[in-house]
């Protein structure tokens, strides 16, 4: 996910970068989701030892706070500049 957000051309106008990165953000939300529901079945089904469902469980909350600040980031309308919301992107993405 990291090489779409790099990949994203620099001289995009707004309107089609805000595209590019709603793209994205909507690939990583859907990520997440699917890992949540293979996380929880796992532990469901016993394959998950607690240390391993501790240590997978906090790399996954990583996720999802990156997840939730993105998504903050756009309720707050920084939207007025965004190259801004390119690198808030770049630095959620790079959490994982």
């Amino acid at each position: 996910m990291r090489e779409e957000v790099e990949n994203i051309k620099p001289d995009l106008i707004d309107e089609s970068l805000d595209d590019e990165l709603y793209k994205i953000k909507r690939k990583f939300d859907l990520e997440i989701k699917e890992q949540n529901l293979r996380l929880i079945e796992e532990l469901n089904n016993g394959i998950l030892n607690q240390t391993e469902y501790e240590a997978r469980f906090s790399k996954q909350m990583k996720k999802v706070n990156a997840a939730n600040g993105a998504t903050l980031a756009e309720s707050l309308q920084i939207h007025d500049d965004s190259r801004y919301i390119q690198q808030f992107y770049k630095l959620s993405l790079m959490l994982y």
